[in-house]
């Protein structure tokens, strides 16, 4: 049965009524009317759900592209990977630096020079040694401008600390004599030109800030020795 309301008021009333007992309409003139059912019919043009990104209008569907990337994890993306790459620069960078044989700038100790080594990459061999009042431990493994070492020293004796690089023929691939000239290049560089140098080139040496460093060659073996007072 359906529900009757007044034409007027729009109240719910009772069908059998003949005034409306809300405005007093006279329902014999004007008749009540019923309101229609309600329907649980999906109207026709009602679209099927389907995942809308956060922002994006429900019905642009040109807008909407499911498999095209946020910009926001584009730009994100580009930064990694930037920063990736300034972090393998200062990488390589810090890693040249390790390799200057310049360990005595570190600090003017023994225990300082001793740990600037181990940190670049030499390994202890051994304890700690004395020896005629001289302080000296030993190191194996490192690199001084691009070439392995075959031992390194570090000698203390009363105010003065020496630290010495032996380099052999059997690790320079590219023989003892271009790698000789290639070393006094690259102290070249970092202390400039020499102050002393021998008659037959086998012997430079360098001062720099009370410090003195000496380039030598001996048949198959090269020596880089620096010394400087604590």
């Amino acid at each position: 049965m359906k529900i009757q309301y007044c034409p007027e008021c729009k109240h719910q009333i009772e069908s059998k009524g003949r005034f409306c007992m809300f405005c007093g309409c006279d329902l014999r003139k004007t008749p009540p009317v019923a309101m229609p059912e309600k329907t649980t019919e999906k109207p026709a043009d009602i679209r099927p759900a389907r995942d809308i990104p956060i922002g994006l209008p429900p019905d642009d569907d040109a807008a909407y592209d499911p498999n095209k990337r946020p910009l926001k994890n584009t730009v994100f993306g580009i930064l990694l990977i930037i920063g990736a790459v300034i972090a393998l620069v200062i990488g390589i960078v810090n890693s040249n630096k390790k390799q200057k044989g310049n360990y005595l700038s570190t600090g003017n100790s023994f225990s300082s020079v001793c740990r600037a080594l181990e940190n670049s990459g030499f390994t202890k061999v051994g304890g700690e040694e004395e020896e005629n009042g001289k302080l000296t431990q030993r190191f194996t493994g490192g690199r001084v401008y691009g070439y392995p070492t075959i031992s390194t020293i570090v000698t203390e004796e009363k105010d003065e600390i020496t630290l010495s690089h032996y380099f052999s023929k059997s690790n320079m691939n590219t023989g003892v004599a271009l790698a000789f000239m290639s070393m006094k290049g690259e102290l070249n560089k970092q202390y400039g030109k020499p102050v002393y140098q021998a008659d037959d080139n086998s012997y430079y040496s360098w001062e720099q800030n009370g410090k003195e460093i000496a380039l030598m060659r001996a048949g198959d073996v090269v020596f880089i020795m620096e010394s400087i007072q604590k």
